[in-house]
């Protein structure tokens, strides 16, 4: 019985909200120019008007080396929040000079979170549905 009662706390606390969700990452944004994707082995290219990241090494899991359309990363999307704003992109690849919480944007996600100009910009982000 005890277990149906934790249970069903658990449940009456995701319904209200009352669960926090998980805490954003932070890193540096910037921007790069879409190519042939890590995250396909067919070579599918992004362009730079989709709103497309590369994501860390560290974040991207898979196997770096060859494999990297193995990755539990890849097309995921993620909220990312910067100087100007907000953009969801998906994760089709990914950035080997980036660090823990990094996002290599394209050109067309970026210039909704900052300036261009800026070329590197504080950025914090969440993992969402696409």
């Amino acid at each position: 019985m005890q277990n149906f009662a934790t249970v069903a706390t658990l449940l009456s606390a995701i319904a209200s909200g009352a669960m926090a969700s998980p805490a954003p990452f932070g890193g540096d944004g910037t921007f790069y120019s879409p190519g042939n994707d890590a995250c396909s082995k067919a070579g599918h290219s992004s362009s730079s008007s989709d709103l497309i990241a590369a994501l860390n090494v560290e974040q991207f899991g898979g196997h770096y080396n060859g494999d990297t359309d193995k990755s539990q990363s890849c097309y995921k999307c993620a909220q990312v929040k910067g100087p100007k704003g907000s953009v969801k992109v998906q994760i089709v690849d990914l950035c080997p000079e980036c660090k823990h919480g990094d996002l290599d944007l394209s050109p067309a996600a970026f210039k909704t979170i900052a300036d261009p100009v800026d070329g590197r910009v504080p950025i914090s982000w969440t993992w969402t549905s696409c």
